[in-house]
């Protein structure tokens, strides 16, 4: 039988745009604090992003290389590259 996780009442889950739990809990581990404020503020002085950030801002490159390109197929969905590069743009203003 295969062994399903499903969460109880206690799961939390991170709402879009919050930091990644793993750097967290690295930065946390390195500087010995259990504080989220001083987590962050390491985690923006040594340069290091979310990885939602960095998914997006790679995803919003991508759509503006694909919105770029004259390939018939990106023409014919150009409209629905756009509607995500907003989307995209949207989350990383957050």
């Amino acid at each position: 039988m295969c062994q399903r996780w499903w969460p109880g009442e206690g799961a939390q889950f991170l709402p879009p745009g919050a930091e990644n739990p793993s750097y967290a809990t690295a930065f946390s581990k390195i500087f010995r604090t259990k504080s989220k404020d001083v987590v962050d503020e390491c985690m923006l002085l040594f340069g290091c992003s979310s990885v939602l950030t960095v998914v997006s801002k790679r995803k919003a490159k991508f759509l503006d290389d694909y919105l770029q390109s004259y390939n018939i197929l990106c023409r014919l969905f150009a409209h629905v590259a756009d509607k995500e590069k907003r989307n995209c743009n949207a989350a990383l203003e957050l």
